[in-house]
């Protein structure tokens, strides 16, 4: 296949069911979907505040419109969440292949613990690996990793090993303060497996870091 342009940026909107059957008790507190009358969102927690879909939903829409009435999934673009109209939309727009970035698991440290964010983060990656699958020559699908904080590290690196084996070809980092910092020598081994596994990391602007963080790693290169 012959490639003229690439999204290299694209971002998909998680199926409001993707995670309801997470098991036992992480079920109530798993990512979920609200309607209100803005719209609908996603509730990463039990009484988080609602992170509604509008701007993430607006193909289809001119700008001084997306944002005049509330966006639900019922009728958002099917191409946000399901693939075989993903590559319509794609061939509307000219686009020979993306590369596919989460919609609210790019925030996966707010979800409730690190027990229901590695769950979360597993039912993700399976769902966008088969989405990918659909058309692999078109479809580059980034999976995700629980932050590096959770169990030591194990989880961010058991998850990666994990989207490996699915054949995602990266994962996607939500790193934030005050969690721990990417050059924190804790995180060296997961470093070293995406090293081995030839897996980039994708890190958002979203992830920072603190005076005290880049005060550390300074000691630890002796600048």
């Amino acid at each position: 296949m012959n490639y003229n342009i690439v999204s290299a940026d694209s971002h998909i909107n998680e199926p409001p069911e993707l995670f309801k059957n997470l098991p036992g008790s992480m079920k109530d507190l798993a990512p979920r979907v609200e309607s209100f009358p803005k719209g609908d969102a996603w509730i990463m927690k039990p009484g988080a505040e609602p992170r509604f879909v509008s701007t993430s939903a607006v193909i289809g829409r001119k700008k001084d419109e997306y944002l005049a009435k509330p966006v639900t999934y019922a009728d958002m673009a099917k191409g946000s969440f399901l693939p075989e109209p993903r590559l319509k939309d794609m061939d509307t727009d000219h686009i020979d292949a993306e590369v596919l970035y989460p919609g609210i698991m790019r925030y996966t440290e707010r979800i409730a613990n690190p027990e229901v964010r590695m769950a979360s983060c597993q039912v993700y990656n399976e769902w966008i690996a088969d989405f990918a699958k659909y058309n692999p020559k078109r479809l580059a699908a980034i999976g995700v990793v629980p932050m590096l904080d959770d169990n030591d590290g194990e989880n961010s690196l058991k998850c990666l090993k994990e989207a490996q084996k699915l054949g995602l070809p990266s994962v996607f980092l939500s790193q934030k303060e005050p969690g721990m910092p990417l050059h924190h020598p804790a995180a060296d081994k997961f470093w070293a497996a995406a090293a081995d596994a030839g897996m980039p990391i994708s890190i958002h602007i979203y992830t920072n870091r603190s005076e005290e963080h880049t005060s550390e790693l300074q000691s630890r290169l002796h600048l």
